[in-house]
């Protein structure tokens, strides 16, 4: 199978799972080209090393590609005309959804011409925003017909762009990653009732689950923002620490709320016993997760619907203590795979991993549980082959 994946930018830092997806394409025998609309991130070369992409075709936004663009666009002034006033059907009643998508014009036509040449079986949109741009390309102008298929995700379904419902209308198939999205995407790719939920996968092949544990150790990973709760989770961990003096809290990432959570942990008298690491590389993280004996997200965000750092840690044997925003309940079943509590809701939190503790056989009766069920439903090599079925029999429809 031939696959075309569009994407804003790749690899990015903070979507390792886009690149295991690819890679497990790969391993299935399938030729896979990455389409970017935006240029290369400044740790290019390194990610490329880290995450072992090396080999993947990939397609990249730059100076020359945005001057190409122009000229496709005054060779192909008709098609550029019907793609205008479609953009404006779409759009116009945001016009800065219209003024992002005119800068990306060049850039969407020289990966036009790309996939005419190119002729791949599926153009599939890793993302159904601006890469719906892309779409609508692929479903109108291109000289014979592929399979497309749109990924619709939270951060599509809350910014409702005109162009990703028109594309999600149109697609061959539209694919989601978690059962509390399906009315939302329902009702945006309606009358297209071909949708499908396939959960994102994790790599089994990175995980060490037999490491030591290292006692008392919480771990959290992501991007230092308000909506994602890091100051909850260092109220909660300082309550903790009140009951265990040999508590230590790593959290991976960076952002701009750092310096507001260092603070934090100073008032409360934790600073010694939290660690800022900053971003660090996916294995490192992988490997921190085999050490650490939990892992905590006290998300706010909504949009973070089942992700990846839980399934991982849950598969490295942490025990995990998620909010319960949508989608987490899939994964973190309260008292089966891990402890689920109500946003904000630190105290409860506090006291149910209090009483897990008073009973190691129960605690580690859920990390068992937690560890066979993200590998029966979250392994990306079993998760991309559901994608491939369906694009397989989508292709013998064709």
């Amino acid at each position: 199978m031939n696959v075309s994946y569009i994407l804003m930018q790749f690899p990015a830092p903070s979507e390792t799972f886009a690149c295991e997806d690819v890679k497990a394409l790969l391993r299935q025998n399938s030729d896979v080209s990455v389409y970017a609309l935006r240029g290369k991130h400044r740790l290019y070369d390194k990610l490329i090393s880290q995450r072992g992409i090396s080999t993947i075709k990939i397609s990249h936004y730059s100076y020359s590609n945005f001057l190409l663009g122009i000229l496709l666009i005054l060779c192909n002034s008709s098609v550029f005309i019907k793609y205008i006033v479609w953009l404006i059907r779409c759009e116009s009643s945001r016009p800065s959804n219209l003024i992002k998508a005119f800068f990306l014009s060049p850039r969407v036509f020289v990966i036009w011409k790309e996939l005419e040449k190119k002729k791949p079986d599926v153009v599939h949109l890793f993302w159904g925003h601006m890469p719906s741009l892309v779409g609508w390309f692929a479903l109108n102008q291109l000289h014979y017909k592929p399979i497309v298929s749109i990924f619709l995700g939270a951060y599509d379904l809350n910014r409702k762009m005109g162009i990703s419902k028109y594309v999600a209308k149109n697609a061959s198939v539209v694919f989601t990653h978690t059962k509390c999205n399906l009315a939302e995407v329902n009702r945006i790719a309606e009358p297209n009732k071909n949708i499908k939920v396939i959960y994102r996968g994790i790599n089994f092949d990175l995980i060490d689950f037999y490491k030591q544990k290292r006692p008392d150790s919480f771990l959290s990973a992501g991007r230092l923002i308000k909506e994602k709760g890091f100051d909850d989770l260092i109220v909660f961990f300082s309550k903790f620490c009140s009951r265990n003096r040999n508590a230590r809290l790593s959290i991976a990432g960076d952002g701009p709320d750092r310096s507001r959570l260092e603070r934090i942990a100073k008032d409360l008298g934790v600073d010694s016993r939290v660690f800022f690491l900053g971003h660090i590389p996916h294995n490192d993280l992988l490997n921190l997760m085999s050490e650490s004996q939990f892992f905590a997200l006290f998300s706010r965000y909504e949009s973070d619907r089942l992700p990846n750092v839980l399934k991982e840690a849950m598969a490295c044997g942490c025990l995990c203590i998620a909010t319960d925003i949508p989608g987490n309940d899939e994964l973190v079943i309260d008292n089966f795979t891990g402890i689920l509590c109500p946003k904000a809701d630190i105290n409860l939190a506090v006291n149910k991993l209090d009483l897990l503790m008073h009973d190691p056989e129960v605690m580690y009766k859920i990390i068992s549980n937690a560890r066979d069920y993200v590998t029966r439903y979250f392994d990306v090599n079993m998760n991309m082959a559901s994608y491939l079925n369906e694009w397989t029999r989508l292709k013998g429809v064709n």
